[in-house]
């Protein structure tokens, strides 16, 4: 699994956005072999310029994801500093789906302080695991390196390494970039700056959102849509896309 790691890949495509904030796009990615691989995608566009995506094609691979514009610092040390709270999904090395999701603390120099990590590994979940780590910031480009290192129940402490780049000091995308680690789990996700002033109650949820998810049962799927939220019953409606397994399916 490791062979399959390509950094500095060349990305290239084509895009429509019609009025309604709908739209497709094709991709292509061209590694350092020279490999090639194109994919389309159905997208929507939130209020804030986010870019929500689902893959819409028939080629065996199936996924989704979000773009962000780069807005405010640049990347450096000082500007990734304090309380994160993350999610990174993806597969273990035995192909099942994991999930982890978490908080750390970051120093504004180079180390990730012990914060807590939720787990769940093919339907075995484990609950505040400590995690601890460090970060580098590369001088040349708007990159850097982030190791992790926690220990799940009965098993031998692992430490992952992810790349990064920066939307923002507040919002950060990683993805796992182990090439020494024999079976290395295959996940990515995104840092979230929090607001110690801001707390999460029934009313967050309120008035509509973009949402996106993905899974795997016997089959991939990934969904984006709409979600809408009413505090005052506690209940939400979600109007969404779907490509399960490549059957794609609207509204």
């Amino acid at each position: 699994r490791a062979s399959g790691l390509f950094t500095a890949s060349l990305l290239s495509g084509s895009y429509s956005m019609g009025a309604d904030g709908r739209g497709t796009m094709t991709l292509l990615a061209t590694n350092t072999k020279g490999a090639e691989l194109q994919t389309t995608y159905l997208l929507v566009m939130d209020s804030n310029r986010n870019v929500r995506f689902i893959e819409n094609d028939t080629t065996g691979t199936h996924g989704s994801g979000v773009m962000k514009p780069v807005v405010g610092a640049s990347l450096s040390p000082s500007n990734f500093s304090g309380n994160y709270a993350f999610q990174l999904t993806g597969q273990d090395y035995l192909g099942k789906p994991m999930v982890m999701t978490g908080v750390i603390r970051a120093d504004g120099a180079s180390v990730l302080s012990p914060g807590t990590v939720d787990v769940n590994e093919g339907g075995t979940y484990s609950a505040a695991l400590a995690l601890s780590g460090n970060f580098q910031v590369s001088s040349t480009n708007e990159k850097g390196i982030i190791y992790f290192t926690y220990n799940l129940p009965n098993q031998a402490q692992i430490q992952q390494t992810y790349t990064f780049y920066f939307v923002s000091p507040n919002d950060i995308y990683l993805m796992d970039a182990d090439t020494v680690n024999v079976n290395p789990p295959r996940l990515g996700g995104e840092l979230i700056l929090q607001n110690p002033g801001q707390s999460f109650n029934d009313t967050s949820l309120n008035g509509s959102s973009v949402v996106t998810m993905s899974g795997l049962d016997t089959n991939a799927s990934v969904i984006a849509g709409l979600l809408g939220g009413n505090s005052t019953n506690g209940t939400v409606n979600v109007t969404y896309d779907q490509n399960d397994s490549g059957t794609v399916t609207t509204g």
